[in-house]
């Protein structure tokens, strides 16, 4: 069934399963678990299409479930599609996340803005000591990334501590 709906050349399924079999038969997702991934999109997809949850009336469907298939290798998902939005934290895992593409970029805009509004002293000292993160303050969508990945982003290294009071004496 995976050979046949994920497309696989003809002339390689004697192989396929003659390796498998030496292998000791085991299930396909312990055997080839990108594979296992993939038939499963496509089975969700086929399913989802034969129920009417997904029209077959837009030719670009076929395409945009595919992008699923890269799941397996991404921490972070950004889709402003709505099939990805309903469709990829079917398929994602707790470590995963999906983000919503126009929610990203309306908080991409706002660090922006935040960014360019300081003083001209600051810009200076050039993008990745300015913005390396977002503020430390901030709630957006991009602070939940980074809270998510990089746990104790939040609080200043003693390197920055010590800058700091440097400064302020």
């Amino acid at each position: 069934m995976a050979h046949s709906l994920l497309g696989m050349p003809k002339q390689a399924l004697p192989l396929m399963v003659r390796n498998w079999k030496a292998s000791g038969s085991p299930p396909l997702r312990q055997y080839a678990p990108f594979a296992a991934h993939c038939l499963e999109v496509d089975l969700f997809f086929e399913l989802c299409l034969s129920n009417g949850l997904i029209s077959d009336q837009r030719p670009s469907n076929r395409v945009d479930i595919s992008y699923l298939y890269y799941l397996p290798f991404a921490d972070i998902f950004v889709s402003g599609d709505k099939l990805h939005r309903a469709s990829a934290p079917l398929f994602m895992d707790d470590c995963q996340r999906f983000v919503w593409g126009p929610d990203l970029k309306a908080d991409l805009s706002v660090l922006n803005a935040h960014f360019a509004g300081l003083p001209d002293e600051e810009k200076a000292k050039g993008l990745f000591t300015l913005a390396s993160s977002p503020p430390v303050d901030h709630q957006g969508a991009v602070a939940s990334l980074y809270d998510m990945r990089m746990p104790g982003w939040r609080k200043p290294s003693k390197r920055v501590q010590q800058a700091a009071l440097r400064h302020r004496r």
